[in-house]
């Protein structure tokens, strides 16, 4: 039976603005490889993220890999110097980690992500972005360990407990998974995550 894609519940913040992502679930279908992909077109200047790796780009003129080069090189010397002068500052440090992990340098993100945890273990935050990198990167053992971390503070998370389904669905073990997110639409049947759960199970049929 095939899998349909399903999501894992993840947080990442880039320059201080929140935000949900999410990454598909591993399927039958082989994933999409660089050649398959369809080819990238630029985007106008005007449409371009109001973010610290764009700003600075003329509105009139389409972006070029150069000038978003340069800018995302001094967005990082620019976290680099306020970390050094801050290296506790987790505030600081999660900025730098969620920029990161939005540039896809997964390993260095997870690297300030761990130094976090270190300052302060009960950042569910961290922990929650850790779960989704690590899945995405299908480290399942590894997504299902921080995700477990977050359920030992707090046991009723409804984001942990859908993942925790999800975690097991991507293991190929669909009937683990459909018992634990069945059991969450019993505890929370009108919670935050009670529409993706249905969904999720209904995929799984």
């Amino acid at each position: 039976m095939k899998l349909k894609p399903l999501h894992i519940y993840g947080i990442v913040v880039l320059a201080g603005i929140i935000f949900i992502v999410a990454t598909m679930m591993q399927t039958n279908n082989p994933p999409i490889t660089p050649t398959q992909e369809t080819p990238h077109q630029e985007t106008p200047a005007e449409h371009m993220p109001d973010d610290d790796i764009h700003k600075g780009l003329t509105s009139g003129d389409a972006p070029s890999r150069a000038n978003v080069s340069e800018s995302f090189k001094h967005t990082m010397e620019q976290f680099k110097k306020e970390i050094d002068e801050h290296p506790n500052d987790t505030a600081k440090l999660k900025q730098f980690a969620d920029f990161l992990a939005s540039a896809h340098k997964t390993a260095d993100a997870i690297q300030y992500y761990e130094k976090i945890l270190s300052i302060d273990g009960k950042r569910t935050d961290v922990l929650f972005a850790l779960a989704y990198i690590f899945h995405a990167q299908q480290k399942l053992d590894k997504a299902l360990e921080v995700t477990n971390k977050i359920l030992s503070m707090e046991k009723d998370n409804p984001q942990a407990l859908y993942n925790l389904g999800a975690i097991a669905a991507s293991q190929g073990d669909n009937k683990k998974a459909k018992a634990i997110w069945e059991d969450l639409l019993k505890k929370q049947p009108h919670g935050e995550m009670s529409a993706m759960t249905k969904q999720s199970i209904e995929q799984l049929k």
